[in-house]
């Protein structure tokens, strides 16, 4: 298992969080995720889910990965 945290830009409240969290948590592989205003932390198995799925999945609504 692996443990990414992504720092994550243009979360500003609760329901973002709770809009990423649920969509992380249908990615085949993710087993726990831990989501607040501008952080996504991420446990997952690595020959399930791939790193890009997981982004995907947060940029789909528009969100931003940063890189910091």
């Amino acid at each position: 298992m692996k443990v990414e945290t992504l720092n994550v830009e243009g979360m500003h409240c609760g329901h973002c969080a709770d809009l990423i969290k649920n969509s992380l948590s249908i990615i085949e592989g993710v087993s726990e995720t831990d989501v607040s205003v501008g952080t996504v932390t991420v446990t997952y198995d690595e020959d399930v889910a791939t790193r890009k799925a997981i982004e995907d999945a947060i940029t789909r609504f528009g969100y931003k990965i940063r890189d910091y």
